[in-house]
């Protein structure tokens, strides 16, 4: 992650959800060992509102995000997605950060990193995955 962007924020709802995971998470096992990730707290906080229709940690990536129009937010949730693009919310998901770190050099092969993420069981949608290998092979699969 610190070679595809400058700066690796994580509002603190998200790190609040990551560690009330499930222990054997390896996401949950990490977080607390990247010494790259930097911690934030929003303020002012967003509504109880949004975060009841999000959920707290989408809330706030959305909100740090529109109030910082410089960032993009890594967000894969749908509903979090869809408003982040009403909001006007630059917005990139695991797999585009995936394919961006292949296209770069970071990683050797597309089908193998979103084989990893399966075996650690992070959801991956197959529409998705066949939508951004067209777009990385130029729809020559």
């Amino acid at each position: 992650m610190p070679k595809l962007a400058k700066e690796i924020l994580v509002p603190q709802a998200v790190l609040n959800e990551i560690r009330a995971g499930p222990e054997n998470d390896p996401c949950r096992k990490a977080v607390d060992e990247l010494p790259w990730l930097s911690v934030i707290k929003l303020e002012p906080p967003v509504s109880v509102a949004a975060a009841v229709q999000l959920g707290s940690g989408e809330a706030e990536v959305i909100e740090h995000t529109r109030r910082n129009p410089d960032y993009t937010a890594v967000i894969d949730d749908k509903a979090a997605r869809r408003a982040a693009k009403v909001l006007g919310v630059k917005l990139i998901g695991t797999l585009g950060l995936i394919a961006l770190a292949v296209r770069i050099g970071l990683i050797p092969s597309f089908p193998d990193a979103v084989g990893r993420l399966r075996n650690a069981g992070f959801y991956v949608d197959e529409t998705t995955v066949e939508t951004i290998t067209l777009k990385m092979t130029g729809g020559n699969v």
